[in-house]
């Protein structure tokens, strides 16, 4: 059954409820677009990662990060670690806590 959810992009530089982050675009899309979101898993990606390495939410509204992009006040929520250049296991956390 195809279940209707709005998503917003997130970002770590704002305000705590914008941080937040539910699940992770996989298609890319316009306001009323149907996208593929994920909350978990492994998946391919069709970027470039360094393997074993964290990536966060970043003060770039919708993008990701390594931790030491994050700037103080940044929010921090993990998104998940490359598990190589191109694999990359998706474990969202959203800590509520921000860099001091």
């Amino acid at each position: 059954m195809y279940k209707r959810q709005i998503y917003y992009k997130a970002e770590a530089g704002d305000t705590q409820a914008k941080s937040v982050v539910t699940h992770l675009a996989m298609t890319p899309g316009a306001a009323g677009d149907k996208v593929i979101a994920v909350r978990d898993g492994i998946i391919v990606s069709g970027g470039t990662m360094v393997q074993d390495l964290d990536y966060y939410l970043s003060a770039t509204s919708g993008a990701i990060c390594p931790y030491a992009d994050l700037v103080s006040t940044d929010w921090i929520v993990k998104i998940g670690r490359a598990i190589s250049e191109t694999v990359f296991g998706v474990s969202i956390q959203n800590t509520g806590t921000q860099i001091p």
